[in-house]
Protein backbone atom coordinates (compact mmCIF):
# COMPACT_ATOMS: atom_id res chain seq x y z
CA UNK A 1 0.00 0.00 0.00
CA UNK A 2 2.60 2.55 0.95
CA UNK A 3 4.44 1.68 -2.34
CA UNK A 4 1.29 2.52 -4.20
CA UNK A 5 0.92 5.58 -2.51
CA UNK A 6 4.81 7.02 -3.30
CA UNK A 7 3.85 5.71 -6.82
CA UNK A 8 0.74 7.72 -7.20
CA UNK A 9 2.45 10.74 -5.40
CA UNK A 10 5.84 10.36 -7.89
CA UNK A 11 3.36 10.60 -10.56
CA UNK A 12 1.19 13.79 -9.42
CA UNK A 13 4.30 15.51 -9.23
CA UNK A 14 5.42 14.66 -12.67
CA UNK A 15 2.15 15.61 -13.77
CA UNK A 16 2.47 19.41 -11.92
CA UNK A 17 5.50 20.37 -13.24
CA UNK A 18 4.43 19.13 -16.96
CA UNK A 19 1.38 21.41 -16.48
CA UNK A 20 3.29 24.15 -15.29
CA UNK A 21 5.77 24.07 -17.86
CA UNK A 22 3.09 24.10 -20.46
CA UNK A 23 1.25 27.07 -18.65
CA UNK A 24 4.75 29.04 -19.04
CA UNK A 25 3.91 31.99 -21.68
CA UNK A 26 7.70 31.65 -22.84
CA UNK A 27 7.42 28.08 -23.74
CA UNK A 28 3.74 27.26 -24.56
CA UNK A 29 2.38 23.66 -25.91
CA UNK A 30 2.82 24.76 -29.53
CA UNK A 31 1.94 23.23 -32.44
CA UNK A 32 4.19 22.56 -35.38
CA UNK A 33 7.02 21.00 -32.95
CA UNK A 34 9.21 18.88 -34.25
CA UNK A 35 9.99 15.50 -31.62
CA UNK A 36 12.16 12.70 -31.68
CA UNK A 37 8.94 10.58 -32.68
CA UNK A 38 8.19 12.71 -35.71
CA UNK A 39 8.53 10.97 -39.19
CA UNK A 40 11.06 12.00 -41.52
CA UNK A 41 10.91 15.33 -43.69
CA UNK A 42 9.72 15.37 -46.87
CA UNK A 43 12.67 15.07 -49.21
CA UNK A 44 14.17 18.81 -49.83
CA UNK A 45 12.52 19.87 -46.63
CA UNK A 46 14.74 20.37 -43.58
CA UNK A 47 13.83 18.50 -40.29
CA UNK A 48 14.55 21.86 -38.83
CA UNK A 49 13.31 25.41 -40.06
CA UNK A 50 12.24 28.47 -39.40
CA UNK A 51 10.38 30.76 -42.32
CA UNK A 52 11.17 33.69 -44.53
CA UNK A 53 8.84 35.83 -46.78
CA UNK A 54 8.89 39.58 -48.30
CA UNK A 55 6.11 41.77 -47.98
CA UNK A 56 5.26 43.30 -51.61
CA UNK A 57 1.60 45.33 -51.39
CA UNK A 58 0.07 43.89 -54.79
CA UNK A 59 3.30 41.93 -56.19
CA UNK A 60 4.71 38.88 -56.93
CA UNK A 61 8.55 40.38 -57.50
CA UNK A 62 10.90 39.62 -55.21
CA UNK A 63 15.03 39.93 -54.69
CA UNK A 64 17.06 36.95 -54.85
CA UNK A 65 19.05 37.91 -52.31
CA UNK A 66 21.58 36.17 -49.86
CA UNK A 67 20.46 36.22 -45.74
CA UNK A 68 22.48 35.74 -43.29
CA UNK A 69 22.09 35.29 -39.70
CA UNK A 70 23.80 35.18 -36.22
CA UNK A 71 23.07 32.99 -33.46
CA UNK A 72 23.49 33.18 -29.89
CA UNK A 73 22.82 31.39 -26.59
CA UNK A 74 19.69 33.83 -24.74
CA UNK A 75 19.76 34.06 -20.57
CA UNK A 76 17.29 33.36 -17.68
CA UNK A 77 17.20 29.69 -18.82
CA UNK A 78 18.43 26.18 -17.72
CA UNK A 79 21.89 25.89 -19.15
CA UNK A 80 22.27 28.89 -21.56
CA UNK A 81 25.72 28.06 -22.73
CA UNK A 82 27.76 29.86 -25.35
CA UNK A 83 26.34 28.59 -27.93
CA UNK A 84 28.21 25.74 -29.73
CA UNK A 85 25.19 23.59 -30.48
CA UNK A 86 22.85 25.87 -33.40
CA UNK A 87 23.88 26.79 -36.39
CA UNK A 88 22.36 29.14 -39.38
CA UNK A 89 23.91 29.02 -42.65
CA UNK A 90 23.94 32.17 -45.62
CA UNK A 91 20.18 31.49 -47.17
CA UNK A 92 19.89 32.65 -50.58
CA UNK A 93 16.38 33.47 -51.19
CA UNK A 94 14.35 31.64 -54.25
CA UNK A 95 10.39 32.53 -53.95
CA UNK A 96 8.39 35.47 -52.30
CA UNK A 97 7.08 33.33 -49.03
CA UNK A 98 7.88 30.66 -47.18
CA UNK A 99 11.77 30.40 -47.68
CA UNK A 100 12.26 27.53 -45.93
CA UNK A 101 15.61 28.45 -43.87
CA UNK A 102 17.57 25.57 -42.07
CA UNK A 103 18.45 25.47 -38.84
CA UNK A 104 21.59 22.52 -37.84
CA UNK A 105 20.96 21.81 -34.50
CA UNK A 106 23.51 18.85 -33.71
CA UNK A 107 23.00 16.05 -31.71
CA UNK A 108 24.40 15.78 -27.90
CA UNK A 109 27.87 14.78 -27.71
CA UNK A 110 31.24 15.69 -25.57
CA UNK A 111 31.25 19.24 -27.46
CA UNK A 112 27.10 19.74 -27.83
CA UNK A 113 24.51 19.60 -25.18
CA UNK A 114 26.65 18.51 -22.61
CA UNK A 115 23.60 18.26 -19.86
CA UNK A 116 20.04 17.64 -19.42
CA UNK A 117 18.00 20.90 -19.47
CA UNK A 118 16.34 23.49 -21.60
CA UNK A 119 18.66 25.15 -23.92
CA UNK A 120 16.95 28.47 -25.43
CA UNK A 121 18.66 30.67 -28.55
CA UNK A 122 17.88 33.16 -30.76
CA UNK A 123 18.63 33.71 -34.35
CA UNK A 124 18.47 36.99 -35.66
CA UNK A 125 19.07 38.34 -39.13
CA UNK A 126 21.54 40.94 -40.46
CA UNK A 127 20.26 44.18 -41.07
CA UNK A 128 23.02 45.28 -43.04
CA UNK A 129 21.99 44.06 -46.31
CA UNK A 130 23.01 45.70 -49.37
CA UNK A 131 19.55 45.28 -51.40
CA UNK A 132 17.62 48.29 -52.55
CA UNK A 133 14.46 48.16 -51.09
CA UNK A 134 14.52 45.94 -48.70
CA UNK A 135 13.67 47.23 -44.81
CA UNK A 136 15.45 44.02 -42.63
CA UNK A 137 13.74 42.37 -40.10
CA UNK A 138 15.65 42.35 -36.76
CA UNK A 139 12.95 40.58 -34.98
CA UNK A 140 14.22 37.54 -33.79
CA UNK A 141 13.74 33.68 -34.21
CA UNK A 142 13.42 31.30 -30.89
CA UNK A 143 14.87 27.78 -30.85
CA UNK A 144 14.20 25.72 -27.47
CA UNK A 145 15.74 22.34 -27.42
CA UNK A 146 14.34 19.82 -24.52
CA UNK A 147 17.56 17.77 -23.88
CA UNK A 148 16.83 14.63 -21.50
CA UNK A 149 18.51 11.04 -21.39
CA UNK A 150 17.21 8.30 -23.50
CA UNK A 151 15.19 5.11 -21.60
CA UNK A 152 17.88 3.55 -20.62
CA UNK A 153 19.85 6.74 -19.13
CA UNK A 154 22.80 6.00 -20.86
CA UNK A 155 23.22 8.90 -23.28
CA UNK A 156 21.52 12.17 -24.32
CA UNK A 157 19.06 12.69 -26.51
CA UNK A 158 17.12 15.54 -27.95
CA UNK A 159 13.58 15.10 -27.21
CA UNK A 160 11.91 18.19 -28.65
CA UNK A 161 12.78 21.49 -30.47
CA UNK A 162 10.45 24.36 -30.41
CA UNK A 163 11.27 26.87 -33.35
CA UNK A 164 9.04 30.32 -33.60
CA UNK A 165 9.24 33.63 -33.99
CA UNK A 166 6.83 35.13 -31.70
CA UNK A 167 3.93 34.12 -29.70
CA UNK A 168 0.52 35.31 -30.07
CA UNK A 169 -0.10 36.66 -26.17
CA UNK A 170 -4.02 35.90 -26.55
CA UNK A 171 -4.10 32.34 -28.29
CA UNK A 172 -0.72 31.05 -27.10
CA UNK A 173 0.53 29.52 -30.34
CA UNK A 174 3.07 30.25 -32.28
CA UNK A 175 3.43 32.76 -35.36
CA UNK A 176 5.49 30.94 -37.64
CA UNK A 177 8.05 33.13 -39.60
CA UNK A 178 9.56 36.45 -40.35
CA UNK A 179 8.71 38.91 -42.86
CA UNK A 180 10.83 41.66 -44.35
CA UNK A 181 9.36 44.62 -46.35
CA UNK A 182 9.98 45.13 -49.86
CA UNK A 183 9.33 47.77 -51.49
CA UNK A 184 8.90 48.92 -55.71
CA UNK A 185 7.76 51.16 -57.90
CA UNK A 186 6.99 52.23 -61.33
CA UNK A 187 7.99 54.99 -63.57
CA UNK A 188 5.78 55.81 -67.10
CA UNK A 189 6.97 57.90 -69.67
CA UNK A 190 4.59 59.63 -72.04
CA UNK A 191 4.63 62.01 -74.93
CA UNK A 192 3.12 64.68 -76.41
CA UNK A 193 3.48 66.29 -79.69
CA UNK A 194 1.49 69.77 -80.38
CA UNK A 195 1.86 72.63 -82.84
CA UNK A 196 0.42 73.07 -86.30
CA UNK A 197 3.80 71.44 -87.60
CA UNK A 198 4.12 69.13 -85.05
CA UNK A 199 4.60 65.69 -86.77
CA UNK A 200 2.17 63.18 -84.39
CA UNK A 201 3.47 60.22 -86.60
CA UNK A 202 7.12 60.67 -85.67
CA UNK A 203 9.02 58.66 -83.32
CA UNK A 204 11.21 60.22 -80.66
CA UNK A 205 13.87 58.12 -78.94
CA UNK A 206 13.93 58.88 -75.10
CA UNK A 207 16.66 56.67 -72.68
CA UNK A 208 15.90 56.19 -68.71
CA UNK A 209 19.93 55.52 -66.70
CA UNK A 210 18.54 53.78 -63.51
CA UNK A 211 21.33 54.34 -60.75
CA UNK A 212 21.45 52.13 -57.68
CA UNK A 213 24.83 53.41 -56.53
CA UNK A 214 26.48 50.83 -54.39
CA UNK A 215 23.66 48.73 -53.40
CA UNK A 216 22.04 46.31 -55.34
CA UNK A 217 19.17 45.50 -57.99
CA UNK A 218 18.29 42.22 -57.23
CA UNK A 219 14.21 41.42 -59.28
CA UNK A 220 14.02 41.90 -62.76
CA UNK A 221 12.72 45.21 -63.80
CA UNK A 222 9.81 44.66 -66.69
CA UNK A 223 8.35 47.59 -69.14
CA UNK A 224 4.37 47.62 -70.57
CA UNK A 225 3.14 48.95 -73.87
CA UNK A 226 -0.43 49.80 -73.67
CA UNK A 227 -0.34 50.86 -77.69
CA UNK A 228 2.61 49.11 -79.34
CA UNK A 229 1.72 51.09 -82.88
CA UNK A 230 2.94 54.50 -80.61
CA UNK A 231 5.78 52.65 -78.03
CA UNK A 232 8.34 50.01 -78.70
CA UNK A 233 11.72 49.10 -76.28
CA UNK A 234 14.43 48.98 -77.81
CA UNK A 235 16.59 47.91 -74.87
CA UNK A 236 16.46 46.84 -71.32
CA UNK A 237 19.59 46.81 -69.79
CA UNK A 238 18.16 46.32 -66.28
CA UNK A 239 15.56 43.05 -67.54
CA UNK A 240 18.27 40.17 -65.55
CA UNK A 241 18.52 41.54 -61.83
CA UNK A 242 17.24 38.07 -60.34
CA UNK A 243 19.41 36.49 -61.99
CA UNK A 244 22.68 38.42 -62.16
CA UNK A 245 21.73 41.56 -59.64
CA UNK A 246 23.39 44.98 -60.40
CA UNK A 247 24.76 47.80 -58.96
CA UNK A 248 26.07 51.44 -61.11
CA UNK A 249 23.51 52.30 -64.06
CA UNK A 250 21.53 50.78 -66.47
CA UNK A 251 19.50 52.23 -69.50
CA UNK A 252 16.25 51.19 -70.78
CA UNK A 253 16.13 53.06 -74.76
CA UNK A 254 12.96 53.47 -76.11
CA UNK A 255 10.90 55.28 -78.61
CA UNK A 256 7.56 57.35 -78.20
CA UNK A 257 5.37 58.78 -80.42
CA UNK A 258 2.13 61.41 -79.71
CA UNK A 259 0.06 59.81 -77.57
CA UNK A 260 2.01 56.94 -76.39
CA UNK A 261 3.16 56.31 -72.99
CA UNK A 262 5.98 53.10 -71.77
CA UNK A 263 5.66 52.01 -67.73
CA UNK A 264 9.07 50.49 -66.36
CA UNK A 265 7.75 48.07 -63.34
CA UNK A 266 9.33 46.98 -60.43
CA UNK A 267 12.00 49.20 -59.48
CA UNK A 268 12.78 48.98 -56.04
CA UNK A 269 12.75 51.89 -53.36
CA UNK A 270 15.71 54.03 -53.28
CA UNK A 271 16.61 53.55 -57.15
CA UNK A 272 17.00 56.90 -59.07
CA UNK A 273 16.24 57.48 -62.46
CA UNK A 274 17.44 60.11 -65.46
CA UNK A 275 14.97 60.76 -68.55
CA UNK A 276 16.23 62.40 -71.15
CA UNK A 277 15.05 62.69 -75.14
CA UNK A 278 17.71 62.39 -77.33
CA UNK A 279 16.85 61.26 -80.93
CA UNK A 280 13.89 61.76 -83.77
CA UNK A 281 13.37 59.43 -85.95
CA UNK A 282 13.48 61.20 -89.40
CA UNK A 283 12.53 58.86 -92.53
CA UNK A 284 13.58 55.70 -90.38
CA UNK A 285 16.70 57.05 -89.38
CA UNK A 286 18.08 58.40 -86.00
CA UNK A 287 18.60 62.23 -86.00
CA UNK A 288 19.73 64.28 -83.45
CA UNK A 289 17.76 67.24 -81.86
CA UNK A 290 17.63 70.37 -82.43
CA UNK A 291 16.10 71.59 -79.48
CA UNK A 292 13.99 75.08 -79.81
CA UNK A 293 13.38 77.44 -76.79
CA UNK A 294 10.86 79.06 -79.50
CA UNK A 295 8.40 76.67 -80.87
CA UNK A 296 8.38 78.54 -83.82
CA UNK A 297 11.59 78.70 -85.06
CA UNK A 298 13.17 76.82 -87.81
CA UNK A 299 9.89 75.01 -89.07
CA UNK A 300 11.71 73.29 -91.77
CA UNK A 301 13.94 71.34 -89.83
CA UNK A 302 11.82 67.76 -89.05
CA UNK A 303 14.26 67.08 -86.14
CA UNK A 304 13.63 70.80 -84.56
CA UNK A 305 10.60 71.04 -81.31
CA UNK A 306 10.70 72.66 -78.44
CA UNK A 307 11.37 69.82 -75.83
CA UNK A 308 9.51 70.31 -72.34
CA UNK A 309 9.77 67.71 -69.30
CA UNK A 310 6.92 68.73 -67.44
CA UNK A 311 6.99 72.30 -66.99
CA UNK A 312 10.88 72.52 -68.09
CA UNK A 313 12.04 73.91 -71.22
CA UNK A 314 14.64 71.84 -72.21
CA UNK A 315 17.79 74.08 -73.32
CA UNK A 316 19.95 71.16 -75.10
CA UNK A 317 20.69 67.17 -75.28
CA UNK A 318 21.75 67.80 -71.21
CA UNK A 319 18.67 68.97 -70.03
CA UNK A 320 16.69 65.86 -68.35
CA UNK A 321 13.85 65.01 -66.17
CA UNK A 322 15.36 63.16 -62.61
CA UNK A 323 14.06 61.74 -59.53
CA UNK A 324 14.23 58.55 -56.94
CA UNK A 325 11.69 55.58 -56.68
CA UNK A 326 10.88 55.53 -53.22
CA UNK A 327 8.05 56.27 -50.53
CA UNK A 328 9.17 59.44 -48.84
CA UNK A 329 6.81 62.35 -50.44
CA UNK A 330 9.35 65.03 -48.42
CA UNK A 331 11.92 63.84 -50.07
CA UNK A 332 10.23 64.24 -53.90
CA UNK A 333 10.15 60.68 -53.77
CA UNK A 334 7.24 58.37 -55.68
CA UNK A 335 6.45 54.62 -56.14
CA UNK A 336 4.54 55.55 -59.02
CA UNK A 337 6.72 57.95 -60.61
CA UNK A 338 5.78 59.13 -64.39
CA UNK A 339 7.57 61.93 -66.65
CA UNK A 340 5.54 64.00 -69.48
CA UNK A 341 7.74 64.75 -72.85
CA UNK A 342 6.13 67.55 -74.60
CA UNK A 343 7.63 68.37 -78.55
CA UNK A 344 5.78 71.63 -80.07
CA UNK A 345 6.19 73.06 -83.45
CA UNK A 346 4.21 76.07 -84.90
CA UNK A 347 4.31 78.19 -87.88
CA UNK A 348 6.50 80.60 -87.85
CA UNK A 349 5.42 84.74 -87.33
CA UNK A 350 5.57 86.59 -90.57
CA UNK A 351 8.28 88.78 -91.04
CA UNK A 352 5.36 91.98 -91.16
CA UNK A 353 4.26 90.88 -87.59
CA UNK A 354 0.63 90.20 -88.89
CA UNK A 355 -0.63 86.74 -87.57
CA UNK A 356 -4.26 85.40 -87.71
CA UNK A 357 -4.47 86.62 -84.49
CA UNK A 358 -3.71 90.36 -84.87
CA UNK A 359 -5.36 90.64 -88.48
CA UNK A 360 -8.98 91.37 -87.33
CA UNK A 361 -7.29 94.37 -85.74
CA UNK A 362 -5.40 95.40 -88.47
CA UNK A 363 -8.07 95.56 -90.53
CA UNK A 364 -10.40 97.36 -88.07
CA UNK A 365 -7.70 100.10 -87.71
CA UNK A 366 -7.15 100.11 -91.63
CA UNK A 367 -11.24 100.82 -91.77
CA UNK A 368 -10.86 103.41 -89.69
CA UNK A 369 -8.45 105.31 -91.42
CA UNK A 370 -9.99 104.70 -95.11
CA UNK A 371 -13.07 106.35 -93.35
CA UNK A 372 -11.60 109.27 -91.72
CA UNK A 373 -10.03 110.06 -94.86
CA UNK A 374 -13.25 109.73 -96.74
CA UNK A 375 -14.56 111.83 -94.94
CA UNK A 376 -11.84 114.66 -94.90
CA UNK A 377 -12.27 114.61 -98.66
CA UNK A 378 -16.22 114.72 -98.66
CA UNK A 379 -15.68 118.04 -96.59
CA UNK A 380 -13.23 119.71 -98.85
CA UNK A 381 -15.60 119.47 -101.53
CA UNK A 382 -18.34 121.04 -99.86
CA UNK A 383 -16.26 124.32 -99.31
Amino acid sequence: MKKFVALLLAMLLVLANVAALAEDPAVPSLRNVVTENDPAPAEGTPKYYFEKSYSIEGNTVFPTETLSFSVAAASGWTNPDSNTNVEVSDYTITKKENNKIPVTIYDPDDSHFTEVGIYKYTITESTTGTTHGVTYNAAPVNVVVYVKYNDAKTAKVIDTVQIFSAINEETKTKLDGVTNDYEVGTLTVDKTVDGALGDTTMDFVVTVVLNAGTKYVRNDITTEITDTEKAAVRENQAASGATEGWTGTKTITMTVRHGGSVTIKDIPSGVSYTVKEIKAVVDGTDTDLTYLTDKTASPNVQSAYKVSYGDTVAESISSSATGTIGSDEEQGQSLAASVSIKNEKDMPKPETGITLETLPYVLIMAIAVMGVVMLTLRKREEY
